[in-house]
């Protein structure tokens, strides 16, 4: 299902400090406070905290973490890993098959995000896809999430009725986009 989280304040567990365990703890760092495991002493970004040692070992790290990835490239590892955050009802997002979460590839706009998934069929899939929709969505989408913004702030007061508030902005949105994909907003 998706689902879009505010991780503020927030802690996340990785193991696994590859490409693909990096890639989503610099993910999360966005927002969450991350900590990763893995074996090997590696550079990781600022503000992400890295505990060397064996990801079997510091299990524990999970009973303190809100979100945790399994990403150390381990099947037997990474089972491990998912059991232990299950058992503690911690949402696990795993590397190498479906976990409790994903973590999506992302459109992000000043005024609009978008989330793409295979559902972990086909990660680079969902990465055509994201480059995809990128280069083809126009400029002009953001400037329509500020007037539509604006239209619902005004028709608040105006009209009491909620459905009655969507459907006039619905009906602005749908002739904006008959002209045209709304291109010129003036």
């Amino acid at each position: 299902m998706p689902l879009f989280m505010d991780l503020r304040g927030r802690k996340a567990a990785v193991f696994g400090a590859g490409p693909v365990g990096l890639r989503k703890a610099m993910f999360l760092s966005r927002e969450a406070e991350v900590i990763i495991v893995d074996r090997q002493a590696k550079s990781v970004p600022a503000g992400i905290v890295l505990v060397k040692g064996e990801a079997l070992d510091n299990l524990h790290i999970i009973d303190g973490s809100d979100l945790v990835v399994a990403a150390t490239g381990d099947l037997t590892s990474d089972e491990a890993i998912h059991r232990y955050a299950k058992d503690r009802g911690r949402p696990c997002n795993r590397s190498d098959r479906p976990g409790d979460f994903l973590i999506p590839s992302m459109v992000e706009k000043r005024n609009y995000t978008l989330a793409v998934s295979t559902l972990g069929r086909s990660p680079g899939m969902s990465r055509h896809i994201r480059l995809l929709l990128e280069r083809e969505l126009p400029p002009s989408l953001e400037d329509m999430v500020d007037l539509s913004e604006r239209l619902r702030d005004h028709l608040r007061s105006a009209l009491p009725d909620p459905a009655e508030r969507e459907g006039r902005i619905r009906l602005m949105l749908d002739d904006l986009n008959s002209r045209g994909r709304g291109e010129d907003l003036s």
